[in-house]
Order: C-alpha cells, then structure tokens, then sequence
C-alpha cells in the first residue's frame, strides 16, 4: 500500500515514516511533504492509497488539500493528524470523508490500527469492485480462469464462483474433465451441457448445481458441481455416457472425475486431474477414471505372455495366419482382464508390437518397407484406449495377411483371381457382391462361399481393407483433401469413410496424417 505523509513539522514527519516502516513491510511511504501545496503536488503525481495529513499547514492546510483532491478524482484513503481537538475540525473532516481522525501526540499502536482500517476498507472495496465487474461475465470464464490462472488469486475466484452459484449450508465440490476427439463438433459439446441441465432439474438430484468451461486448447470440457448431497455429482456424471449413448461416448471421450475439498484448490486440482487422464489407458470402453477409486485399486503384477508372443512371432514366420488373429486377440483379452497399471499395460503393448515389426522386417521386407515411415510405436506411446492399441496391432497383422494374400494370388481358384483382378482395377467404383458375381457369371452365393473359404475372409471385407489400405497410400502423399480421397477409393461420403477408416485402422484420418508427418 502506497503512502503520502504531508506534515510541515520535520521531526513528526520523519517519525511518521518510521514508525510506518515498522509497521508492516506492506506498508511503503511514497512520498513526503511539507506543506498542503507541495503534498498536492506529490499526490496527483503519485496517487497513493492513503494519505497520512496534518490540518494547520503553511500555504494550504490538510481540509483545503483534500478538497481539491477529492475534485482532482483521485481515489484514495485520508487519515488526519491534529493538536487541535475543536469540534469544527471534526465536522470539516467528516463532510470530507475522512476515514481516521488522530490527535497529536500518536502512538505506534494507534497508527497501526487506523492504517490496518484503512487497508481493510481498500482490499473489501477492490474485491467487491472486481466481482461487481466480472457480473456481467458468463461463470464458465471465471472457472476457466480458476484453473488455469497461476497467479495467486485462487481466493479472489473462488469468492466469485460461491457468489455465482448462491453457496448456501454445507456444500459439497467435485471437478470433471470430458476430453474430446478432434473431430467431435462443438453441438455434440453442447448437448453434454444440455442433458446435465435436465439433471438439476429434477428431484432425484435436488440442490446440485454446476459451472461448465470449454477449454479449447486441450478440447476439454471441465465441470465443476456443486452438491447438497455428497455423491450426487458422481452418479449424474455416471449417468451422462448412457444418455449420451454408450457407443458415441466411448469413441469420442476420456473423462475423469475428482472430489474438491476446496473451491480455493481448483487449479491445484484440475492440474492433478489432466495428468492423471494423460497417462491412464481406458482398458474397459467408455469407462470414466475417478481418481478416489483409482486410491483404493489393489493392482496385480503383470507378467508379459510370453508364450502368446512366440506363438504370434512363429505364425508369421511361417506364414500361418489362420489362428494369427486369434493369438492378438487372446494377448488383449489378457490385458483387459487383469487389474493392471496403465504403464505395465502401454510396455506390454510396446513390446509385442516392437516384436512384430522386427519380425515382418526379417520376413517380408517389402511389407515392412512399406509402413516403417508410420510412426506405430511413437503412437502407441501415446494411445490412452486399449480398444484402439488393439486396433493398430490387428490392423498390423491384417497387413500381413493382405501382403501374404497378393504375394500367393497365384495359389488361388481361376474366379477368386478374377474377383481380385476387378478389386484391384475398380475399388473407386461402387464394387458390389452381386456386381462382381454378375461379371464372372456366378451366383453371388458361391463366390462368396468360394471366396472365403480361398481367402480367410468375406469378399466385401477385403474389398473394405483393400480400398482403406489404397486411402492410406494417398493420404501419406499430402496431395489431396480427405474428402478427395474419400472419394477416389470409392467412398462418395467422406464421413462414412472416415467411419470405416478408424474402424479398420483403430486412429481417425486426421490422426494417421498427423502420424505420417
């Protein structure tokens, strides 16, 4: 706080400003003067927080010294100083607002508390000026700020905060983060806001309130409850994937959930929530992390299948791929199954998938040629979904089984050659069963029933990874937009094909881009 002491006695000046120092070290004396004229002249230049004067002065006494600071439009605090205790002083003073009225001599103590008075008036008055000027400003810009803000004004937010949402007995806080996919639209946000609205509305979840924030940098939505019943927060947000349906909430969203203790510890809270959802795997799909329950897990020790391992590598090796798939899916099934931390889970996923490379690297080198510029195991560090990690290993060994598939083409039936032939040629056109049966003139039932028992898979499923692998060849090349290469593989509705993609790739179109580069 910045202090002007205007005293035309030197001594009582100078020990003013000593004892102010004393005081506190919140305290700083900014200026000194002599006489009312020179203290205007230093206070319209310093505009100080309070002013420390005496009344009887050479030139312009301390009352004619306020007045003109008052008109001059400076805000700040007055505390006088006099030997004289007339009653016509006293009635000047207060006509001018002066805050303290001290007679000469003073002590330490006096001082102290009028300036401590003072002080308390100026922070109630900022504080209640800046939450006056934030009104006009939506709650989710304050809960933003709360927990990104790393001044130290978590005190002065959390006023806010209990201000806008009307606190009232014993309340109850619990902080959500939604992390969205990219390519989920603001509207798909919105209806997230929608349905809690509801929530709060009825009777099974009477006194819940909360505040929501987009925080667009990391594609979030936070939200903040605030409950009269301990718990309900947990179930409504529980509650919120069913409504929003179990499917689309479990490929678009990574949520966590953590209870606050204090509104003050909001930043504190949200950082430590973020981290957590960054490096945790979501093993079950659509599951939300609490962080209360994640304390209490008893975590088992995981010891890497080796023999699932070797069983995939031999597979490979031989290039029997009948039970290959079979062996993926058995390793993830094991995965999901056991109760284990998300770091043993992302290492044992690694290290199959570094194996698997290795092993294509040795035994189809062409193959391996082909997709060693994607960065699959940079990805897979990253990945926070088992269902997508899964994904990218059966995609790696689809691989394989295609590659293997074409390098034997001759090994199959003279109509199967044909059908690839016409796949290979026409994928950009709308290739259907009955068309290609027509062609050959075949019933479509036996060349699909010939088809699989050739091949290993249903036609129109080779047809679906052969147009996706062709998608992936363009996309690495960056010439064309996703909805060109959408339509060059024969998929005239780019979000259907950017459906097919991550199902077959287990990563969205933008994400393989982003791999690539």
């Amino acid at each position: 706080m910045k202090i002007v002491v205007v005293e035309d006695e030197d001594r009582i000046r100078k020990g003013i400003a000593r004892l102010i120092s004393k005081i506190s070290d919140r305290y700083m004396v900014s200026g000194e003067a002599g006489d009312g004229e020179e203290g205007l002249r230093i206070i319209l230049e310093i505009r100080p927080d309070l002013v420390i004067a005496d009344i009887k002065m050479p030139n312009m006494d301390g009352l004619k010294m306020i007045e003109k600071i008052k008109e001059s439009g400076i805000g700040c605090k007055f505390i006088i100083l006099s030997g004289y205790a007339e009653f016509e002083y006293a009635k000047q003073a207060v006509k001018l607002g002066i805050h303290e009225y001290l007679l000469k001599p003073i002590t330490v103590n006096e001082l102290m508390a009028s300036i401590q008075c003072v002080e308390k008036e100026i922070l109630g008055e900022k504080l209640s000026s800046e939450i006056n000027a934030l009104r006009l400003v939506p709650p989710g810009q304050i809960l933003e700020r709360a927990i990104i803000d790393n001044s130290d004004r978590s005190q002065d937010y959390a006023v806010q905060l209990e201000n806008y949402i009307g606190i009232g007995g014993e309340s109850f806080f619990a902080l959500a983060v939604i992390e969205f996919e990219k390519t989920v639209r603001g509207s798909e946000k919105t209806s997230i806001i929608e349905e809690l609205d509801k929530f709060v509305l009825t009777k099974e979840y009477t006194g819940l309130k909360f505040i929501s924030a987009k925080i667009d940098r990391e594609n979030e939505l936070v939200l903040l409850f605030v409950e009269a019943n301990k718990g309900s927060s947990k179930t409504a947000f529980l509650s919120l994937k069913k409504l929003m349906n179990d499917d689309w909430w479990s490929d678009n969203v990574i949520a966590g959930y953590l209870e606050v203790k204090r509104l003050e510890a909001l930043a504190e809270d949200y950082s430590h929530l973020h981290e957590v959802l960054k490096r945790s795997i979501v093993v079950k799909k659509g599951e939300v992390i609490i962080l209360e329950d994640l304390q209490k897990i008893e975590y088992s020790r995981l010891l890497y299948p080796k023999d699932i391992e070797e069983r995939i590598l031999n597979l490979i090796q031989v290039s029997d791929f009948k039970h290959l798939l079979d062996n993926v899916e058995m390793f993830f099934h094991m995965l999901e199954v056991g109760n284990y931390r998300a770091d043993d889970v992302r290492e044992a996923v690694l290290k199959l998938a570094g194996s698997v490379l290795y092993s294509i690297r040795h035994v189809e080198t062409q193959l391996y040629d082909s997709i060693r510029h994607i960065e699959i195991l940079e990805w897979l560090n990253t990945c926070r979904r088992l269902d997508r990690m899964k994904n990218v290993l059966v995609n790696l060994v689809n691989q394989i089984i295609l590659y293997s598939g074409k390098k034997t083409k001759c090994n199959y039936s003279l109509v199967v050659q044909k059908a690839l032939s016409i796949i290979s040629e026409e994928y950009a056109s709308d290739l259907s069963l009955n068309d290609i049966s027509s062609r050959l003139h075949i019933t479509p039932e036996y060349l699909s029933s010939l088809f699989a028992k050739e091949f290993g898979k249903k036609l129109i499923a080779y047809i679906t990874e052969f147009r996706i692998e062709k998608s992936k060849e363009l996309l690495k090349t960056e010439k064309y937009k996703i909805y060109k290469v959408a339509e060059m593989v024969g998929y005239p509705n780019v979000k259907y094909f950017c459906k097919i993609f991550k199902k077959i790739t287990g990563i969205s179109t933008g994400d393989y881009m982003k791999i690539k580069a």
